[in-house]
Formats: structure tokens, C-alpha cells, sequence
């Protein structure tokens, strides 16, 4: 079952992406808000642009794999594919996420292959209008923004998820 979701708000089933409104045709805004998938890695809040979100499943029908090293711990079966998936806390220092049944994949691509970002928690949608780079980061984050916007609680950090796919690849070679 899916569904569609909504600006910051938790899903419950298997979600159908669909971006948001950007305005009326003719309507011109100096910086547009840009839309971002969130969701929690360990201590943390990871954001991965909204292009790159393909579909966000319950974790099901996981298969851990032989000699996997903790970024890639094993793959599952989504919608007939068979999905690799990350647990990006192993590149962040955080402790490792133990993939169960009921945590949610956040489905990526970058264009040549896709995964699955594990996360306990549903995922939301944030529309962002302003973004920060600020001095050393990972090599996978590409900047941070505050949420929400008006009076933040607490960062999230942008996945470039180029330079994830990239460092997963490398990780299992």
C-alpha cells in the first residue's frame, strides 16, 4: 500500500514520492524552497534531496550478507529488486543500526544503482529555503540546515549521495 506524503508529517505505509508545489506557472521566486527527504541515523539527522528519493518501504524480507563490513550489512527484496542496504551510522562514528523489521529504508538513486538508507523512524518531508556549508565535514554530508526553519531544534545534515554510493561501492570491493 502507498501513500502520499505530506510536508512534516510521519508515514505509516509505503510511501509514493511526490514533490511538492513549487508555485504558479509565471510565479517567480528568488530562492525556492528545495525539498528534502529527513530521517534519524543514530543521534543524528540525515537529509537526502528529494530528486534522488526513489520510495520509502518498511524494512522486509532483509537478508544479512556473508563477510559484510558495517556500511553495507545486507540487502532486501523491494518490490522485486533486490536492494542493498547502508547503514550510513558506519560512516558517521555512530553506533551501528541493527537491521529489523519495522525500521523504514529510505530507497536512493544516483542515477546507476539504487539503496536502501536505513532509519527506525518514518522519515518526514522539509522544504528548505536556506542551506549552510560550514568548514570540516564528512565527505558524504554537503551541508546543514536547521529544523524547523523559524526556530530550529536541531541540525540536519545533507547526504550527497554521489559520494555515499560511491563510499559504499569502495567499502565492498
Amino acid at each position: 500500500m502507498k501513500m502520499e506524503i505530506g510536508a512534516s508529517t510521519a508515514m505509516e505505509e509505503d510511501v509514493m514520492l511526490t514533490p511538492s508545489s513549487k508555485g504558479e506557472e509565471g510565479e517567480t521566486r528568488p530562492n525556492p524552497p528545495k525539498d528534502f527527504l529527513a530521517f534519524q541515523c543514530g543521534r543524528r539527522w540525515l537529509a537526502v534531496p528529494f530528486t534522488r528519493a526513489r520510495r520509502v518501504v518498511r524494512l522486509e524480507n532483509y537478508s544479512p550478507l556473508p563477510g559484510a563490513v558495517p556500511l553495507l550489512p545486507g540487502a532486501s527484496n523491494v518490490e522485486g529488486y533486490v536492494v542493498p542496504v547502508l547503514d550510513v551510522a558506519a560512516l558517521l562514528n555512530e553506533p551501528p543500526q541493527t537491521p529489523r523489521s519495522g525500521m523504514y529504508l529510505v530507497v536512493v538513486s544516483d542515477g546507476e544503482a539504487e539503496a536502501g538508507l536505513l532509519t527506525p523512524t518514518p522519515p518526514k518531508l522539509h522544504q528548505v529555503a536556506s542551506m549552510h556549508t560550514q568548514g570540516e565535514q564528512q565527505p558524504f554530508i554537503e551541508g546543514t540546515y536547521g529544523w524547523p526553519e523559524e526556530k530550529p531544534e536541531y541540525i540536519v545534515e545533507i547526504v550527497s549521495i554521489e559520494q555515499l554510493m560511491a563510499a559504499a561501492r569502495k567499502a565492498y570491493e
